[in-house]
Parts: C-alpha cells; sequence; structure tokens
C-alpha cells in the first residue's frame, strides 16, 4: 500500500496476526500498561504501541480509529487522557504511516517514531483526582531494559521483510536482463 508521499507500506503478515497481537499484549503488561510514566515518557512508549499495532494491521478497514480508541483506554489506565482533535487526523496519519515505513531505517527506531511522539505528547492531559494520580506515580512504572525476545523477534522479521522488497525493486530491472542473456 503507497502512503499519499509514494512510499510503499509494508505490514505484517496476516498469518502471524494472532501472535503478533499476543506478543504486543504480553510486553505492554510487563510494561505495567504505560503506568507510571511522565507525560513524555507516556508519549513515547504509546507511540511505540501505537506503531507496533498499526503494523500487526488487525482490520481491513477502521485500524486508526481502533488503535485511538485503544490509545484512549490506555492513557486512561495510565491517568492520562488521551484526545486527539479532528483537526489532527491528516497529521496523525501522516506521522503514523512514516514509523511504519520506517525512513531513519532500523537502527534508529526513536527516530522513526519522533514524529508520532509529538504528536501524542500533545494529544495527552494527566486526568485529575487522587486515583489518576496514583496511576501517574513513579512507583507504578515497570520499563523493560529491552523488548521481549517475541518483540526482538517479530521487529527483525520486520526489518527482513522491509528489505526483500528494496533488494527485490532493485533486482527486478536486473534479473530479467541477466534471464535473457543466460537463456541463448
Amino acid at each position: 500500500m503507497l502512503n499519499p508521499q509514494g512510499d510503499m507500506m509494508r505490514y505484517a503478515p496476516y498469518a502471524q496476526l494472532d501472535q503478533r497481537l499476543d506478543a504486543i499484549g504480553a510486553q505492554l503488561q510487563q510494561e505495567s500498561t504505560l503506568r507510571g510514566l511522565s507525560p513524555s515518557q507516556f508519549a513515547e512508549r504509546a507511540a511505540y504501541y501505537f506503531d507496533q499495532y498499526h503494523h500487526a494491521h488487525a482490520f481491513r478497514e477502521g485500524n486508526g480509529r481502533t488503535i485511538q480508541a485503544l490509545m484512549a483506554v490506555l492513557g486512561r489506565q495510565a491517568g492520562y487522557q488521551v484526545e486527539l482533535k479532528p483537526a489532527a487526523a491528516a497529521q496523525l496519519n501522516n506521522v503514523r504511516d512514516l514509523a511504519v515505513i520506517r525512513p531513519y531505517g532500523p537502527l534508529q527506531p526513536e527516530k522513526n517514531l519522533e514524529p508520532l511522539a509529538l504528536l501524542l505528547h500533545t494529544a495527552i492531559k494527566p486526568l485529575r483526582g487522587r486515583e489518576a494520580e496514583k496511576l501517574r506515580a513513579p512507583s507504578q512504572a515497570r520499563p523493560l531494559a529491552a523488548p521481549t525476545p517475541d518483540m526482538q523477534r517479530m521487529e527483525a522479521q520486520r526489518v527482513l521483510q522491509a528489505s526483500a522488497y528494496v533488494i527485490g525493486g532493485a533486482l527486478g530491472g536486473i534479473l530479467p536482463a541477466a534471464t535473457n542473456s543466460c537463456s541463448r
């Protein structure tokens, strides 16, 4: 699928959907569903999970709306209101697509997610009340030292998939000529 800028977006293989969603949810649980994070930390981690769910692409239609609803629920569970204004919809689509395309490559994951994290940061407001304050308390945080092995494997597959398309495209112009010269 092409985004409006003409870049090719690759989603996760559909056959791996259940496995990917389970792995994303399991890692999110290990991170205490993002409780105990400052607004900027929450935006950064929420961008990561937004991208992971978007890349899984669970539905034919409505992935963006579903993930926005998920972000709202995730925010409430962490003591934040996450509300993306309708005016930000086009911007959200652009930064979400950039995260999937990975213009900075696999070695700079934070840079690929930075525009999405910045947009999410503008959509986050701390909820009021004692319960919300408890949810945001740093003692609630469970940061991961590294992604879980399942998530690392999925990321490696994602990089391999994207690389294969780039290599295939580069070879597309070479192989037919080589095949023709070999068949003579």
